[in-house]
């Protein structure tokens, strides 16, 4: 299925996403557009809003999607924690520079701010249409340009 958007044709989906998003106004355009896309989203202002959120939450969580700078905790050290407590968990963490990712230690989907609204969705797609691994063994992250 898919969502007609300017033409282009984004896939849809029916999964949960968690959006970790400490930048209020594109936390809440990354809200909308995947609920456009049919996706469920649990929208978190930081990481330990993050943790509670998912905590409180009783149904799957398929991906999370963190910036890597966050307030009170960073979009890897949440990912682990996040990681620990459902194993299924998906990630995918934005970021405007590489060099936030200094010492993350993860091998995750990495996506370069700012991003197109239909790079997003379709690595999102992408993301959850492959198969669940745990952050230890996940290929190596596939960097995308600015967009």
């Amino acid at each position: 299925m898919y969502h007609v958007s300017n033409g282009y044709r984004m896939p849809k989906g029916t999964e949960t996403i968690l959006v970790a998003e400490g930048e209020e106004s594109l936390r809440t355009l990354l809200r909308i557009g995947l609920e456009l896309c049919g996706y469920t989203v649990i929208a978190a202002a930081g990481g330990r809003d993050a943790l509670h959120l998912a905590g409180q939450y009783d149904r799957p969580i398929d991906l999370l999607i963190s910036d890597v700078v966050l307030p009170e905790m960073d979009g890897p050290a949440l990912a682990r924690q996040l990681a620990a407590l459902r194993a299924d968990l998906r990630v995918l963490l934005l970021s405007s520079c590489f060099d936030e990712l200094d010492g993350a230690d993860l091998d995750v989907a990495v996506l370069r701010k700012p991003v197109r609204p239909s790079a997003l969705v379709a690595r999102v797609r992408e993301i959850l249409d492959s198969a669940p691994a745990s952050l230890d063994s996940q290929p190596e992250a596939e960097m995308f340009p600015c967009c």
